[in-house]
């Protein structure tokens, strides 16, 4: 439940024994430090702003579907494609600054349940 949540809340893959669905591409391994996710430590550095040509990269090629570890009995094919799109999509619209607005007058509206950009 933790990696689901993880994944499509904030868009973090946390995957330390490969066992989620969604998966890097193998080319595109991230150095994971182990205990990160207890920890609160990044794999993944989201202090950087990515502009589109490297939003649109990360769209199209770092995360798949491994579909043989896709708990049937619990998730459809078709919610794991949504699962995936969903936590693609909030990486890529944190990472471009397109969510919100790095600035502290909009972190305060979103802590106030303002979410509008």
């Amino acid at each position: 439940a933790n990696q689901l949540v993880a994944w499509m809340v904030y868009g973090r893959l946390v995957d330390p024994d490969d066992e989620f669905f969604v998966r890097r591409a193998w080319d595109q391994k991230a150095a994971w430090r182990p205990g990160a996710a207890l920890y609160g430590l990044d794999a993944d550095d989201f202090s950087k702003e990515v502009d589109a040509a490297a939003a649109q990269r990360e769209w199209q090629s770092l995360f798949l579907l491994r579909p043989q570890a896709i708990p049937h009995s619990i998730i459809s094919a078709e919610s794991a494609e949504k699962v995936l799109f969903v936590g693609k999509a909030v990486r890529v619209l944190l990472r471009s600054n397109r969510w919100l607005q790095r600035s502290e007058d909009s972190w305060e509206a979103a802590a106030q349940g303002h979410l509008d950009p």
